[in-house]
């Protein structure tokens, strides 16, 4: 950061956005002056981390223990510091050091070096290789000042993957930082643009992003700035930048925050850089337990039920993300229960009984953890009109059933043939075909009663109307 923005940051040194979630740091210890400009951070073994200084510094690596302590210090070859902004790991241990810091965002050579994991080697020296990028969207250098952003300190890397989130600049400030994706692979790449994140209003200073990381179990994203960062708790599989997050502000004030790491699935580490001589660099600790719900997983939503014959309801709702099962009840009015299983989002459930009215509800199984229970949902299957029809010597009985939702079937065995239905002043509102067990729905008729009449495929065509057909009334509520 430049010296008028240290000077801007002290005045404001204390004052932040007014936040009913806030987070006491602890102190760690304080970094060594070699460290003044520390950036970014990331775990190195079980007891200590990895950083590096921004704009200007060495192409180095420095190890520092669990109190800050500095421990060792490795060269990176073939590699420039333009300006570092952020470290991220991924499953084999490469680090990435993230040489895109672009406040003027006129940079061209924008640039993130791949290292092997300096902890499995004794050597004072890594070699790099080189991943560089550029944003499509950008055609000025620099753009306008309400499109200042391109501006980066904030990567991590999920699935052979780095997805970067940029610092907002714009002026007037928009509030929003936006995340691309690149390939871990080296090679030369056009960032691809995936989403964006509402920060805040403002200042700049405290609703800027400065840096990110995902946790060991990568469940959970977090986005620093310099007085608060932003929780994503329960992502489930699903995208970065998905879900509800969380936003908790520092207790201690604002400080030039720009390093930050998981050192479990709920605990973090983050460092800030020098503010003057007064305040030196300093390493904090914090636990971010009280916001990351026991239960990540999430109840089904839109539970609903679908007639599936005069017996038959099927449950359907919308999958939850991360969900590897589902499980869904239901119980009648008599005291009957039933459940299914499976990995489906829709269950059936047979031999209910026609009459009876069935309340049911539906939860998810992910991994080891299982949702609270769906909304839950009420459904009767209503008997409403019935008649018989006498035909060559036996007798077949016809019902209509209607459920609360309008929609509606014949119980009639094995025959197809054509429904009617009649309004109260004799106009033929349906004259429909249809078929064993089809359900029609009848969303777009006003409330009232209803004459029907059924005549069934292959009836005696000499017959009168009335003796091959079946005939009933019901209510539309």
């Amino acid at each position: 950061m430049n010296v008028f923005g240290r000077i801007l940051l002290v005045l404001i040194l204390g004052i932040g956005q007014a936040s009913s979630q806030t987070l006491s740091l602890s102190e760690a210890g304080t970094l060594s002056p070699v460290l003044s400009e520390t950036s970014g951070l990331e775990t190195s073994g079980t007891d200590g981390y990895w950083t590096h200084n921004d704009s200007g510094g060495q192409p180095k690596l420095y190890r520092i223990n669990a109190s800050g302590m500095l421990e060792r210090t490795v060269h990176v070859s073939g590699a420039t510091n333009m300006d570092w902004e952020d470290l991220t790991r991924d499953a084999a241990g490469n680090l990435y050091i993230g040489d895109f810091g672009n406040n003027s965002n006129s940079r061209t050579d924008l640039t993130i070096y791949k290292v092997p994991d300096p902890d499995a080697s004794l050597s004072d020296t890594v070699a790099a290789v080189t991943i560089q990028f550029h944003y499509p969207e950008q055609s000025a250098f620099p753009p306008p000042p309400a499109q200042l952003q391109c501006d980066l300190e904030a990567m991590v890397h999920l699935n052979g993957n780095l997805f970067l989130f940029t610092k907002n600049r714009s002026e007037p400030f928009s509030g929003y930082t936006r995340m691309y994706r690149v390939p871990d692979a080296p090679g030369t790449y056009a960032a691809q643009l995936l989403d964006s994140f509402y920060a805040g209003p403002g200042p700049a200073l405290t609703d800027w992003i400065t840096a990110a990381d995902i946790s060991p179990d990568r469940q959970k994203l977090v986005l620093l700035s310099y007085n608060k960062l932003w929780l994503f708790p329960c992502r489930n599989g699903r995208p970065l930048l998905s879900g509800a997050a969380v936003s908790i502000q520092f207790s201690g004030g604002t400080t030039l925050k720009e390093g930050v790491v998981f050192t479990d699935n709920q605990r973090v580490a983050i460092s800030d850089e020098a503010l003057s001589t007064f305040l030196p660099p300093r390493l904090y600790t914090a636990d971010l337990g009280p916001w990351i719900p026991i239960n990540c997983c999430e109840k089904p939503a839109g539970l609903r039920a679908v007639p599936a014959g005069s017996n038959k309801l099927r449950f359907i709702w919308q999958a939850v993300p991360g969900a590897d099962g589902y499980r869904a009840r239901i119980r009648g009015n008599d005291g009957s229960l039933a459940q299914r299983t499976g990995s489906d989002t829709t269950q059936l459930f047979s031999g209910l009984t026609p009459g009876l009215t069935y309340q049911g509800f539906a939860q998810a199984r992910c991994g080891n953890q299982v949702s609270a229970p769906s909304d839950t949902i009420t459904y009767s299957l209503l008997r409403l009109a019935s008649s018989q029809h006498a035909a060559k010597n036996k007798q077949a009985s016809i019902t209509l059933l209607c459920s609360p939702y309008r929609e509606c079937w014949l119980d009639h065995g094995t025959s197809s043939g054509v429904l009617q239905l009649i309004n109260a002043n004799g106009a033929i509102t349906i004259n429909q075909q249809i078929s064993p067990q089809q359900i029609i729905r009848l969303e777009s008729l006003p409330a009232g009663w209803y004459a029907w009449m059924f005549t069934p495929d292959g009836s005696c065509q000499h017959e009168a109307p009335a003796m091959r057909a079946t005939a009933g009334s019901c209510w539309l509520p």
